[in-house]
């Protein structure tokens, strides 16, 4: 809530590394890296919150306080014991940090522990027998969905941090445990073959379609194919007119994914939608929820500037740096959109789309 609101109580949540974090990483490097930072300096008291959980390497907490501590509200202390997820979007925020810039000397001495020992407690967290891995009893991101088995975030997060942990360890030219790559490789993501869609958690009945599974495709770029990504989205979208709106979060990613599918009228039915009903006047703030005044949900405001960055451009971050993934699609209203001064590997950069084509120009 940044200065404006004490509903969070100043705590911490996954907010900060997959919300705001991907918005501030080319626009303003220095607030990422501070973020960052600060889960590298706060990893101590993850280490012992995986021990005192029975589990080994560094488990993030839900709420953490400046020190890094469990600070989760007992009212929803389920949360801090499973919501668990958290652990995997710290460990690919560190990541994405040296995607962007490319400083193998930082990710030696800060991103690499970190990513190693999230991937850490992912190899203690996750049971695995003779063909898959599981991971059981979470909470889910739609935090409805408590004690449930294989929810599809936050089995796909663990991987992409296991991913990172295996790339972080070449890039330093040190061995990878080759669990890393095992349970990865394993870890069961629910998906139905037949209906080609993914299931929000293993088992889960017919009233959770939708949910949270676009991120999958984004942020998370789990390798899928479009009929899948397509009909994730078209199930989140029928579910979000069914339901409306809640928290200023998912459905500002929407777009990104209807943009790599290249659906512009999707892009301009949600647009809308992904922010009017959240702001505040006088001074236009962004609310949490369209039936709240609690501002200025900064969560909401790096969600909509990564649908701007990431999903009208086209761009992506990727081992090689930042660069174009996807076909740039603006919203119909918009023929050009300039992003000016982004910083991408050390180097001042203008991002420019106009129509179908991007240009990035030296600063």
């Amino acid at each position: 809530m940044g200065l404006t609101s004490a509903g969070y109580y100043g705590h911490v949540f996954w907010d900060a590394d997959t919300w705001m974090f991907p918005a501030l990483l080319l626009a303003h490097p220095d607030i990422a890296r501070s973020m960052v930072m600060f889960r590298y300096r706060t990893l101590d008291g993850a280490r012992r919150n995986a021990q005192a959980n029975g589990f080994r390497g560094a488990m993030y907490p839900w709420e953490a306080d400046d020190r890094g501590d469990e600070t989760t509200p007992r009212f929803a202390s389920q949360n801090a014991h499973s919501e668990i997820h958290v652990t995997g979007d710290v460990g690919v925020a560190q990541w994405q940090y040296y995607q962007a810039t490319g400083d193998s000397a930082w990710l030696a001495r800060y991103g690499y522990p970190v990513i190693r020992e999230t991937a850490e407690f992912w190899v203690s967290r996750a049971t695995c027998g003779a063909v898959r891995c599981d991971i059981r009893d979470v909470v889910s991101v739609d935090e409805g969905m408590v004690g449930i088995a294989n929810d599809a975030y936050t089995n796909a997060v663990a991987r992409k941090n296991l991913q990172a942990a295996v790339a972080a360890s070449r890039v330093l030219g040190q061995q990878p445990n080759p669990r890393w790559t095992q349970v990865a490789t394993q870890l069961y993501i629910p998906f139905d073959s037949v209906g080609e869609y993914h299931r929000t958690y293993e088992s889960a009945p017919p009233a959770t379609v939708g949910s949270v599974v676009p991120l999958l495709a984004y942020p998370l770029a789990i390798p899928m194919s479009e009929r899948a990504k397509r009909t994730d989205l078209a199930n989140a979208v029928r579910r979000l007119a069914n339901e409306g709106p809640g928290a200023m979060m998912t459905a500002t990613l929407y777009p990104v994914v209807a943009a790599e599918l290249r659906d512009r009228a999707l892009v301009d039915t949600l647009l809308p939608m992904t922010y009017r009903g959240y702001l505040r006047g006088p001074f236009r703030v962004l609310a949490e929820t369209p039936k709240n005044d609690a501002v200025n949900f900064l969560t909401g405001a790096g969600g909509f500037l990564q649908q701007v960055i990431y999903g009208y451009t086209g761009l992506r971050l990727s081992d090689n740096g930042v660069g174009r993934a996807f076909t740039p699609v603006l919203p119909s209203a918009i023929s050009r959109l300039t992003l000016r001064g982004f910083r991408i590997r050390g180097k001042c950069t203008d991002i420019v789309v106009e129509r179908d084509e991007l240009r990035m120009n030296p600063c």
